[in-house]
């Protein structure tokens, strides 16, 4: 198989796990516990693969920053998640969040990794996109400026964590720069769970074990599945095709979950995997 091709079906299993621990996520009671639950669980589940890397490495000042750049960014990017989705809605704020991230990683796959991308290409980012619109159904009219630029700043955290992540496989492995991640995920969202008491997490724990112990697998594995597909293949094309992710999502959705607007997600479905074709096939 061509590698392109083979780094393209891993990105679609990348994006079926995804949406499936988000629905897993949103299944759950208390979110932060949850969220918590997970990467935890996850970072203890892998620890085995990845511990003797770093404890016997020999990193470069280099490596170090974006280890370190890396951490920082994936917490901030739950930081901002939280904060907007306490004053926002998830379809409000969904197509701005993936359609920034699917613009600026692109352009700097183009810019500063020395990434092609044909005309062709651009065509199919842009049919994703507006595909991510109808899907959600935004109405800018109704966004205030405050949830605007916090969702820009979330598609901007998304944009750099994926990018660094793409410069720091250089000097681990997709297991290890997860849990690295993974580790700034704790950090962050440990002063949540402090200030809403240990309790939380034993009701969620109590009530949603399964879902933590299946999320703790999917989470972590889908990224990684992504991260080693991005070490192989341009991130610039492989980075749009991932929102596959929310196709699977809406199937299971209107198919599955019984939700509303059926006919709208199927549509805009179809929308975006037209894109993909166009960007994975005819790039």
């Amino acid at each position: 198989m061509n590698p392109l091709n083979f780094a393209i079906s891993l990105v679609v299993l990348s994006g079926l796990f995804h949406a499936l621990w988000n629905i897993c996520t949103k299944k759950s009671i208390n979110k932060e516990a949850f969220l918590f639950s997970v990467q935890l669980t996850s970072l203890i589940v892998f620890a085995p693969i990845c511990l003797p890397q770093i404890i016997n490495g020999s990193f470069s000042t280099t490596a170090l920053l974006l280890f370190a750049a890396t951490a920082f960014i994936h917490g901030l990017y739950f930081v901002l998640l939280a904060r907007l989705y306490t004053i926002a809605d998830l379809s409000q704020t969904y197509p701005i969040i993936r359609g920034s991230s699917l613009i600026i990683i692109p352009l700097c796959g183009v810019i500063f990794l020395g990434e092609k991308v044909s005309l062709i290409g651009w065509t199919g980012i842009a049919i994703i996109i507006a595909g991510i619109v109808s899907i959600s159904k935004i109405k800018l009219s109704r966004l205030n400026h405050q949830i605007l630029i916090l969702s820009l700043c979330v598609g901007v955290s998304i944009a750099l964590y994926v990018l660094v992540d793409k410069m720091a496989l250089k000097y681990v492995d997709p297991v290890t720069l997860n849990q690295i991640g993974t580790a700034g995920n704790i950090i962050i969202l440990l002063p949540f769970i402090l200030q809403n008491r240990i309790q939380n997490l034993k009701n969620e724990w109590s009530k949603n074990y399964k879902l933590i112990l299946i999320g703790a697998f999917l989470a972590p594995s889908s990224y990684m599945i992504f991260l080693y597909a991005i070490n192989t293949s341009p991130v610039s094309i492989l980075a749009p095709i991932r929102e596959i992710g929310t196709v699977f999502g809406a199937i299971i959705g209107v198919f599955f979950l019984k939700e509303s607007n059926g006919r709208n997600r199927i549509i805009s479905s179809i929308i975006i995997t037209s894109g993909m074709i166009l960007l994975g096939l005819f790039n």
